[in-house]
């Protein structure tokens, strides 16, 4: 919830909320984030395009520096509807040639004004809360394409489940956008390792790179090894 709605709720003024709020983190109860807080989320738990922005926005800047190497001139690339796609697409200013296939309102947005970015929405019924089409429509748009890369996050990673997340209809899609690309990369903050939601993805042993905000154990990296996959985290070195 925003503080603005806490406020009205309680009928207290938003310094006291965020006073409170402040507490209740120190507590290990929420997790602020900027403009409110939410509860520790739970496995079928999906968040709003809002607050999903505002959360570990320093990681996904970090993740995005280091994942826009990845991308070429003239490449087609598919971007999920996570904020940290969002993040990587802000940066593609320079990037001439490029074809970005993508089923979020707000990325399609923030690559409209690129001169040189072909950008290909795959539509469908717009769900107002997450700011993204889903629904049949949008996985048969993405049935008819294929790219060079795909850039996808998810809200839990495990070894023994691979990437899920909170949100069946989102985690089809993400399926579809894997499925249809040659090369596979994960793009996810550290918070997600460890963690297993609702809807299965994908195994990981598929993917081809992981690129995460600082370096996960030794347990992680050694898994990483067995399967060929290549980790970006941390001092964003092999």
């Amino acid at each position: 919830m925003t503080v603005t709605e806490l406020s009205m709720t309680f009928g207290v003024s938003e310094e006291t909320i965020r006073r409170d709020l402040t507490e209740l983190e120190k507590e290990n109860g929420i997790t602020r984030v900027y403009g409110g807080a939410y509860l520790g989320q739970t496995v079928g738990q999906e968040l709003s395009y809002t607050m999903r922005r505002d959360i570990y926005r320093k990681e996904k800047s970090l993740i995005a520096t280091a994942a826009l190497p990845f991308v070429q001139s003239g490449d087609t690339v598919f971007l999920d509807p996570s904020t940290t796609s969002l993040a990587l697409a802000q940066n593609f200013r320079n990037i001439k040639n490029i074809t970005i296939i993508t089923n979020a309102l707000y990325i399609a947005n923030a690559v409209v004004e690129s001169p040189t970015a072909r950008v290909i929405c795959a539509g469908g019924e717009l769900d107002n809360n997450s700011q993204t089409f889903n629904g049949c429509t949008t996985l048969d748009t993405l049935e008819t394409y294929y790219a060079d890369k795909a850039f996808v996050s998810c809200t839990g990673v495990s070894m023994e489940g691979g990437l899920t997340d909170s949100s069946e209809s989102q985690a089809r899609i993400r399926r579809k956008m894997l499925q249809h690309a040659k090369n596979k990369i994960l793009i996810a903050d550290h918070t997600k390792f460890g963690k297993t939601t609702l809807s299965a993805i994908a195994p990981l042993n598929i993917i081809d790179h992981v690129i995460c905000d600082q370096k996960l154990s030794e347990e992680w990296m050694s898994y990483f090894e067995r399967h060929h996959i290549r980790f970006i985290g941390g001092s964003f070195k092999e």
